[in-house]
């Protein structure tokens, strides 16, 4: 295990942003399917993936494939996470191409609170399911107060209550408290002695902190401990986090940031055989940014891309990013 870095440069951790993983596409294990080649990019504007399937038997298989988009848990003040759509149910901008044609997916979408569906009675309601939306937070202040009572009671809606600074009276408004599960899918013949092409793309939701202590004296050993777990890191990546932080030091108001983004890898495991030949791209963005991640023989193959290949490949686990990007400050 290893991680991968870039010219150094930029942190302390406060402000937190959560991110949310997604992984690829999958279908009913399969005998007969193989997947012969995998080619994942991973940056923090784009998450792409190209594999090339192969029915290696005498007949078509005939099969549901699924893209399980993570769950959108409803924003508080305790959890946040970056949405690259808010205001759209296709909140991650998921697209998938099989032989270089668009395919037209269908979409599973249940509202879960208190982990009882009420999609129905959203509907009913008029109410959209995506919990980011502000066209959600205005259906739910349409509602009757007795509706957002009942909603209230279910555990649907979240109630607080606000205090105007010039009365001293007291407000109670009404959020989303669900989460909205999805699921893409479609139905897809792999044809008996032959590959299929098949690509998919979407933005990832991406992780943030305003700063990081990564590289600082003030760097907690357990946070250390912890973060040297998910992402690999490495005395290399800690000596130019030191330097990054030194640098920021030097500008005013300057900070280094923590960017993260994961991919859930295992999904790519429902297939005959192992991954054939599997190639993974990472992206940190700019040469001044430092990258570190969990993997086997990466190297570097341009001024901001790593490279890691292997044969007869297992995916296992997710694939977690740590990138150290300074401000512009």
């Amino acid at each position: 295990m290893a991680s991968i870095l870039a010219s150094g440069v930029p942190a302390g951790a406060n402000d937190s942003i959560g991110h949310l993983s997604a992984g690829g596409i999958t279908l009913a294990r399969s005998a007969d399917i193989e997947i012969r080649q995998e080619e994942l990019r991973i940056s923090m504007n784009e998450i792409r993936v190209r594999y090339r399937f192969f029915n290696k038997s005498d007949k078509a298989v005939d099969t549901l494939v699924a893209f399980p988009v993570p769950d959108l848990p409803s924003p508080s003040d305790v959890e946040f996470y970056t949405v690259p759509r808010p205001e759209h149910d296709n909140f991650l901008g998921f697209q998938t191409m099989v032989n270089g044609q668009s395919i037209d997916m269908r979409v599973e979408r249940r509202a879960i609170a208190l982990g009882v569906d009420h999609t129905d009675r959203l509907r009913e309601l008029g109410l959209p399911l995506t919990p980011y939306a502000e066209a959600t937070e205005e259906a739910i202040a349409a509602l009757s107060p007795e509706v957002r009572h009942e909603l209230a009671g279910l555990g649907v809606l979240r109630e607080e209550e606000f205090s105007n600074a010039l009365d001293g009276s007291m407000t109670i408004k009404h959020f989303p408290n669900w989460t909205m599960r999805s699921t893409y899918y479609w139905q897809q013949v792999f044809p008996s002695r032959n590959e299929l092409l098949v690509e998919h793309r979407y933005v990832p939701s991406v992780g943030a902190s305003a700063g990081t202590t990564i590289g600082s004296p003030d760097a907690s050993p357990e946070m250390l401990a912890e973060y040297g777990r998910r992402y690999c890191l490495d005395d290399a990546f800690l000596s130019a986090a030191g330097r990054a932080q030194k640098s920021v030091q030097r500008r005013e108001g300057a900070t280094l940031m923590e960017r993260r983004v994961a991919y859930i890898l295992s999904t790519g495991a429902h297939w005959a055989g192992p991954i054939r030949d599997f190639r993974l791209i990472v992206d940190k963005g700019s040469d001044r940014n430092l990258v570190s991640l969990c993997g086997q023989n990466v190297k570097k193959i341009s001024a901001t891309s790593f490279e890691m290949r292997a044969t007869d490949y297992w995916p296992e686990g997710n694939i977690e990013l740590l990138i150290l990007e300074p401000s512009e400050q």
